[in-house]
């Protein structure tokens, strides 16, 4: 039925990023809550991107595809940054096309913005630092601390290997310990990682290994486990403390599935 075949369509999200008032580094996670709720489909990053700025926010912009948005300060004391994502927010809201607006911004101003998108009966999602005062952060139907619930970037600990697999190791050969590649060299790449295990979960909580690699080699050209130390995908998502992995039997084979291990909630 129509209806039902309605119903089944993604939440489509429009992502409006305040360059100027929020850290980049808070992009995972503002991505992998984003994709929870369904599709962004709009990923607009606005500021005045004076030279730090852009220096700043340059890998963010590459790796996770945002749409910068120059708003230049004409006048001192004026947020133009504030002003223009307002207004492109309303011509948003009125075109229809999204169902759910993120506001990604620790600032105040943005509470009447909020508010007046909640009339029309779509859903805001607000991310900031714990700084973002409590009026802004009611307005919102969520608001999603960043700096709490920030994704850890940092390579999980490589695990050494049992005295067994180190007697079968042949002189000289490369073993999965990261050894053969110094750790500096490329950064375990976590908080993609988790974004694109957060988009999959909106279809599947256990998507399959080879679906999660296409996924990576999509956000990461050259995307390759050897880079990071381990000779291949699996044994490397199974050290990441993150992670969990399981075996799914598939027509008479086994098939590996992978998730985001839940989050131990604090006592």
């Amino acid at each position: 039925m129509p209806d039902d075949a309605a119903s089944r369509q993604p939440t489509r999200i429009a992502l409006l990023i305040d360059a100027d008032n929020i850290s980049p580094d808070y992009v995972p996670v503002i991505l992998r809550e984003a994709a929870v709720l369904g599709t962004v489909t709009l990923r607009r990053l606005y500021g005045s991107f004076s030279s730090a700025t852009v220096n700043c926010w340059q890998e963010a912009i590459d790796r996770f595809a945002l749409s910068p948005v120059l708003t230049p300060t004409v006048v001192s004391g004026k947020n133009a940054t504030d002003l223009r994502m307002a207004i492109d927010a309303m011509d948003l809201l009125y075109s229809r096309r999204f169902d759910a607006f993120c506001i990604a911004s620790s600032d105040s101003d943005f509470t009447s913005l909020a508010i007046r998108i909640r009339e029309e009966g779509v859903r805001v999602i607000g991310f900031g630092a714990r700084k973002a005062k409590p009026v802004y952060a009611s307005s919102c139907d969520r608001f999603h601390h960043c700096d709490v619930d920030r994704v850890p970037a940092a390579p999980p600990a490589l695990p050494n290997p049992s005295p067994s697999e180190a007697k079968k190791a042949k002189p000289g050969a490369k073993t999965d310990t990261g050894k053969d590649k110094p750790r500096s060299e490329t950064e375990y790449p976590g908080a993609v990682l988790r974004v694109v295990l957060a988009e999959l979960r909106v279809a599947d909580d256990w998507p399959c290994l080879s679906t999660v690699g296409s996924k990576m080699r999509e956000q990461i050209p050259g995307f390759d486990p050897k880079k990071y130390g381990y000779s291949t995908l699996s044994k490397m998502l199974r050290a990441d403390s993150g992670l969990q992995l399981r075996e799914s039997p598939t027509k008479g084979a086994s098939v590996l599935q992978v998730s985001l291990r839940p989050q131990q909630s604090a006592a």
